[in-house]
């Protein structure tokens, strides 16, 4: 994401959501949460998506910067 504000992370809170009661249901759900790696505030949300799965997997993915 090149902009990422407080209406992002709400968005993607609740598609994250959705994704996790697919896989509470018996879904296979994968979410790869790709950042650059020198990015730590990306890396942060990262991490605070991914408390929120118990079903779906969640993979933080650091990228190198291009």
């Amino acid at each position: 994401m090149s902009y990422f504000n407080s209406s992002s992370a709400k968005a993607l809170m609740n598609l994250f959501q959705l994704l996790e009661a697919a896989a509470s249901s018996g879904r296979k759900v994968v979410v790869n949460w790709r950042f650059r790696e020198d990015d730590d505030t990306m890396r942060e949300f990262g991490e605070d998506f991914s408390e929120d799965f118990v079903h779906a997997k969640f993979n933080l993915c650091p990228v190198a910067p291009a």
